[in-house]
């Protein structure tokens, strides 16, 4: 049993008025490549013309790694995470890449830091 909508054929007219046939099938398949082929080279373009974005454990790591450090309330906001999530970061992730942190109270506000391990 064959499938009827695959064999219709697709009655196009061209440039010139004279009507020109083809299956349905491969009508929107080229269509289809066509579109794809588009918006693949709109994608490869635009990836070429943007840096990469950093990530937010790199954005931490740059505020934390300046010369007065950063505060809590400095890392939540620009990064959009909890407090709890900044401290685990700082804790954990930043830990494994090799940073070393330290924290000390300066005008009642606890301050980070950052510097490279070795």
């Amino acid at each position: 049993m064959t499938d009827k909508t695959h064999d219709a054929q697709v009655q196009t007219v061209t440039a010139n008025g004279s009507p020109q046939s083809q299956s349905a099938t491969e009508h929107g398949r080229t269509k289809r490549r066509r579109r794809m082929a588009r918006a693949t080279d709109a994608s490869v373009a635009m990836e070429e013309a943007l840096p990469p974005r950093p990530s937010k454990l790199d954005q931490i790591a740059a505020l934390i790694g300046r010369s007065g450090g950063a505060t809590i309330a400095e890392l939540t906001a620009a990064t959009g995470w909890q407090p709890h999530s900044v401290r685990g970061a700082i804790a954990g992730a930043l830990k494994k890449r090799g940073l070393i942190t330290t924290s000390a109270v300066v005008d009642q506000v606890r301050r980070y830091r950052a510097e490279p391990a070795g």
